[in-house]
């Protein structure tokens, strides 16, 4: 298991809303979400958090976030981190 150091990172909003499933996030399964925003943490864009949890995430690759598949999550242990997210609405 990795983890890693207290992490507090801005999310930016992106041009063309993507799909991505979170890898077992739901009681049940595994849950899609649309991404309006993501942060940028080096090779990775966390797509989502879990307060006090962890974050899921997907490498930074453009192909991903095109619409042309459905990428999946990892999800990150990391109860240190962070994410401010901007207000849309």
């Amino acid at each position: 298991m990795q983890t890693n150091a207290s992490t507090t990172a801005s999310t930016t909003i992106v041009d063309e809303p993507y799909e991505v499933v979170l890898a077992a996030a739901g009681r049940f399964g595994d849950d899609t979400i649309k991404v309006h925003q993501h942060a940028v943490l080096g090779d990775r864009l966390v797509v989502a958090s879990a307060s006090r949890e962890g974050y899921w995430w997907i490498p930074t690759d453009p192909e991903l976030t095109r619409g042309r598949t459905v990428p999946r999550a990892v999800f990150q242990l990391d109860p240190a981190a962070s994410f401010t997210y901007v207000r849309t609405r």
